[in-house]
């Protein structure tokens, strides 16, 4: 098999989450209380996940999106950069919270989910400021529609 070395960038605009997971045997109706079995909590944000996929692909990735400054946004901004995602224009913004989605999986892997974008929804062109490509290397944009 041929090996192909890829030389690119990919610039990623999307969103920044925490999945917040509760694992229950069915999912509960509309009124009901269902206590599950296990919780876990996961980096998340289509954006953020298209960018540590291009990273792991090893791609040289720039993620733009906004966190909030709470402890889910630095834990955020710590787990894309050593995944190995340029986090320089990411958009931090103080007093807000940084966005989360609460998923609730049932035994057979069908799903609830809600979305608190949070500081996702404050993502700004403003905010963007585009790196320099002085080598002419291929440049690929990723867009989702969880930002504005």
């Amino acid at each position: 098999m041929m090996s192909v070395d890829l030389k690119g960038q990919v610039l990623v605009f999307g969103s920044i989450n925490t999945d917040l997971v509760t694992y229950v045997d069915v999912l509960p109706i509309p009124g009901e209380t269902v206590t599950g079995g296990k919780f876990m909590s996961f980096p998340g944000g289509k954006g953020a996940n298209q960018a540590v996929a291009a990273a792991r692909a090893g791609a040289e990735v720039e993620m733009f999106g906004c966190l909030g400054d709470d402890s889910l946004g630095k834990e955020r901004m710590m787990s894309l950069e050593n995944a190995g995602v340029s986090i320089q224009n990411i958009t931090v913004k103080a007093g807000v919270h940084s966005g989360i989605a609460q998923i609730i999986v049932d035994k057979r892997g069908e799903n609830v989910i809600a979305v608190a974008p949070g500081a996702n929804s404050l993502f700004s062109f403003d905010d963007i400021t585009f790196p320099e490509n002085p080598q002419g290397e291929t440049v690929v944009s990723l867009f989702q529609n969880e930002i504005r």
